[in-house]
């Protein structure tokens, strides 16, 4: 930032981009406070350097997430008659659902192939036990004999237990845990031969029958797991939750998820199209992208960041004696609508008379309001007396022809 040389007075509203940069999915993390002082402390350290006199006021940053770019479209602004929300119901779930069957067929064949390994190595590992010559010294023989009865098979399924709960020594716990991996291995061609059969009905019935039930029960759980989750997309008539990209974890193998609220949509949704132009286009019905959506966290990371500067300002002004001027109070006090010489302001978006029509900068009007109150501030802190400017004297938006519903 240049200085003119032997400045008089000067007031500085920076950080709000610092902020904005993050939100816009430009930054993994917002400028870091430590940063940001470092950066005020030197513009201010050249303006003294000029002038060890200089006078001036300090801006705070507003909460961004309240502007109309993040806070008018909702997290369900997705409004769709009845028709639109059943063709989407029937494109997810036939985007969804076929990829979901064929894993929790291979899950199902998976897992009863594993339990049956879990099994058999139990059952060596009980055999070995019993034939230890310095334990029970069982011949091959009497030890099957005694694997056969009730007290045998329950010896085993304690061992079974002590494993899949993972209440045995830690040492045997990875030791059985390498068994199971490399005879699971040893299983693959079984495994897939399983899920060919299956998927071609060559099984015997009985099998069928079992691994279809198996099946049918475990594809049910985990549709209605991921829809409550609120991973699987549902869509009715009226309202809806966006539907938003993530990345594909173990716990959402889907990619997306939709909206929740508190998170925000950005204004720049308004311009995508209702229904993807090409096949996987982005929509307002497809799944948004990062720059589209402020996820709850991402929400407190800016609201913690807009803190600390903050606070770093107001302490930098009090420390050198300059006006500290509450811009964040300021617009939320403009929220909630506010009367200058009888003309009502508010943040609503384009109708309030305070943001423009990019849902980001400021009016003319309010531009001048912002300068009233550093004129109030600096009169206040300075003891001066500034006249401030006529706010209805400045020309407003110009309203367009169809307001975005």
């Amino acid at each position: 930032m240049q200085q003119p040389s032997n400045q008089a007075f000067f007031t500085l509203w920076i950080g709000n981009n610092d902020v904005l940069n993050y939100a816009f999915a430009d930054k993994e993390a917002p400028t870091s406070v430590d940063e940001f002082s470092s950066y005020i402390e030197g513009v201010i350290g050249g303006l003294k350097a000029a002038n060890p006199e200089v006078q001036g006021a300090l801006l705070n940053v507003p909460d961004i997430t309240s502007i109309p770019y993040f806070d008018y479209v909702g997290w369900n602004g997705l409004v769709i008659d009845g028709a639109t929300a059943d063709v989407l119901n029937a494109t997810y779930k036939g985007n969804i659902e076929p990829g979901i069957l064929e894993a929790v067929k291979l899950g199902v064949i998976t897992e009863g192939v594993r339990i049956k390994v879990v099994a058999g190595i139990a059952l060596e590992l009980v055999k070995a036990q019993l034939m230890d010559p310095n334990g029970p010294n069982m011949s091959e023989e009497q030890a099957l004999a005694y694997l056969d009865t009730a007290e045998g098979q329950a010896q085993v399924d304690a061992l079974i237990d002590s494993y899949e709960n993972r209440t045995l020594p830690e040492d045997d716990l990875a030791a059985y845990d390498a068994a199971v991996a490399v005879e699971m291995e040893n299983q693959q061609p079984i495994i897939v031969a399983t899920l060919d059969g299956y998927n071609n009905g060559l099984l015997p019935e009985e099998d069928m029958l079992m691994l279809q039930a198996a099946i049918e029960e475990q594809f049910n759980i985990t549709i209605e797991g991921l829809k409550a989750a609120g991973i699987y997309p549902t869509f009715q008539e009226g309202p809806n939750p966006f539907v938003v990209a993530v990345d594909v974890t173990e716990e959402n193998p889907l990619g997306i998820r939709q909206a929740v609220e508190g998170e925000l949509i950005a204004l720049s949704i308004l311009s995508l199209p209702d229904q993807p132009l090409e096949e996987n286009g982005p929509s307002k019905v497809t799944a948004l992208a990062d720059e589209f959506v402020l996820e709850l966290e991402e929400i407190q990371t800016i609201q913690n960041a807009v803190k600390d500067y903050n606070a770093s300002l107001k302490n930098i002004a009090a420390a050198n004696g300059f006006a500290y001027v509450d811009m964040k109070s300021l617009i939320e006090q403009y929220q909630k609508g506010y009367s200058v010489d009888g003309v009502r302001f508010s943040s609503e978006f384009v109708t309030g008379g305070i943001f423009g029509l990019d849902g980001i900068h400021l009016t003319q009007p309010a531009a001048a309001i912002v300068a009233n109150e550093i004129i109030r501030t600096v009169n206040e802190h300075y003891d001066s007396s500034i006249s401030p400017v006529n706010v209805n004297e400045f020309e407003g938006i110009e309203m367009p022809n169809t307001v975005v519903n």
